[in-house]
């Protein structure tokens, strides 16, 4: 994103052209702020990227907009809570099948958001509670007509568990995997490789005080958690996840006493 002279949040793509990275024209909104916070490409004239936009009346909506190879343009997409709605991940099995996932809010609670393009319209799609009375979804992987997203939820008795919504054979199923974290936890990043689900995020350790790093993996038989570096004298947090074959790349941030530095961790299966 991009700050104006008002300190208000803007849209900033950039492109990679094989030689060096420029700032890319962006459709100027008549929005308040608008952020985008991930970006998917299916080919080179086929990528999309998702947000949200805040109108004059303070109140959010999803941003969803699309680069056709020449121009990127806004594109409409649902915004089913009655008080707001954000974008905060997306992931793509193809042309006419992107997934994207954030947050609706409503007026009691905030619960997550999954909306679906069939290659001629964006449309929201219900997802199971799973006894979650308020929650939200980060990040979104895709494979094989299976569809995984995490985020974060809470219920009656707990705050700040990690939330996985897993679409299979055509059926949403929920769950809050037992054992992963602690007592407050928060999966921002998912992804899918050579068999197995990867997760990321943070979990406090309430005997520091700090957020720790949090690793889990499902290859078929359920969620376990994966011992990661917890470098630094402060929080640790992994925000984004990429694998490909036995290898996963997950990326973050550390805090010392003086400073926050970038955290990239290496995991190889094999």
């Amino acid at each position: 994103m991009a700050l104006n002279g008002s300190y208000q949040a803007h849209t900033l793509i950039e492109a990679w052209d094989g030689r060096a990275w420029h700032i890319a024209a962006a459709p100027k909104l008549a929005a308040l702020r608008d952020t985008l916070y991930s970006a998917v490409a299916v080919s080179a004239r086929d990528v999309w990227a998702v947000g949200h936009q805040q109108g004059r009346d303070g109140r959010y909506g999803t941003l969803i907009e699309h680069w056709n190879g020449r121009d990127w343009s806004v594109v409409p997409s649902p915004d089913p809570g009655s008080s707001g709605n954000h974008l905060y991940g997306v992931a793509a099995a193809g042309a006419d099948d992107v997934w994207a996932v954030g947050q609706r809010d409503g007026k009691l609670s905030d619960t997550p958001l999954a909306e679906h393009w069939n290659g001629h319209d964006w449309a929201a799609v219900d997802v199971p509670a799973a006894g979650v009375t308020a929650g939200l979804l980060q990040d979104v992987a895709v494979h094989g007509g299976q569809v995984w997203a995490v985020g974060q939820s809470d219920d009656a008795t707990h705050q700040a568990r990690p939330l996985v919504e897993h679409l299979r054979g055509g059926v949403w199923s929920a769950e809050q995997p037992a054992g992963l974290g602690s007592g407050f936890s928060n999966v921002t990043g998912v992804a899918y490789a050579d068999g197995t689900v990867w997760a990321v995020g943070s979990a406090l350790d309430q005997a520091s005080g700090n957020q720790l790093t949090l690793v889990a993996r499902n290859s078929g038989t359920g969620w376990q958690q994966v011992p990661a570096p917890n470098p630094g004298t402060g929080d640790k947090v992994l925000g984004g996840i990429s694998a490909a074959g036995d290898t996963a790349w997950a990326v973050g941030y550390f805090k010392t006493d003086t400073a926050r530095s970038p955290l990239i961790e290496l995991h190889r299966s094999r």
